[in-house]
């Protein structure tokens, strides 16, 4: 794992944004850990404020140059971040994320930024693969069949779906859970949520509208 811990008190941070899925998802408790005086290499997972808004972000080094730190999350759909770090603006290392009650490892140095590059590229050929099947599914217009079966009633309780709300600048962001993994979303001011077709059986409506009337709007 990485070996920029330390002498410094690690602390604790609840990691809630999707940058860095499937490496963290929304309710990870994640253990940060000071530098000191260790390097920091490509692959660690670190932590800094942004330098535009100033909300603390977790994402990889992906590389480290004369300039500066250069950083990205692991989710296929981040890219490059805009900004350039110097060691002063780091907050720590992520050196353990627990989930459901279970600590793990996070791997820093040649083997996270393996990890990242391995994870980035399955990322592609399965989005490659859903973008292929939500096709089959919207010519077929099996949304609509697969929202009428309800089969949440057949999952046992620690999979069934729950809500997270979670405040952002322009109001509260509901993300809908299915035991660790996001599979929806309902954005502020939104209208309608957005859910992962596979998962709609499992999804009840009464469920998402009263979830929307006690969270969405406050």
């Amino acid at each position: 794992m990485s070996d920029c811990s330390t002498d410094g008190a690690p602390t604790r941070l609840f990691y809630y944004r999707r940058s860095m899925t499937p490496t963290f998802t929304p309710g990870d408790m994640l253990t940060v850990t000071p530098y000191g005086d260790k390097k920091i290499r490509p692959g660690d997972v670190v932590v800094f404020p942004s330098p535009e808004s100033g909300d603390l972000i977790t994402h990889r080094v992906v590389e480290v140059t004369g300039e500066g730190i250069v950083t990205r999350g692991d989710n296929i759909q981040s890219q490059i971040d805009p900004w350039t770090l110097g060691p002063d603006d780091i907050v720590g290392c992520v050196v353990a994320a627990e989930r459901a009650g279970k600590e793990r490892s996070v791997w820093g140095g040649p083997v996270g930024i393996a990890y990242h590059r391995i994870q980035r590229r399955r990322a592609r050929l399965d989005t490659a693969r859903r973008r292929l099947l939500y096709a089959v599914i919207r010519t077929v217009d099996l949304g609509r069949w697969l929202s009428g079966m309800n089969a949440s009633v057949l999952l046992p309780a620690r999979l069934r779906p729950r809500v997270l709300a979670v405040r952002r600048p322009r109001g509260t962001e509901l993300l809908l859970l299915m035991g660790s993994r996001a599979i929806g979303r309902h954005v502020p001011g939104g209208h309608l949520w957005s859910i992962r077709y596979l998962y709609l059986p499992f999804v009840n409506k009464a469920f998402l509208r009263k979830a929307v009337e006690e969270f969405g709007q406050r």
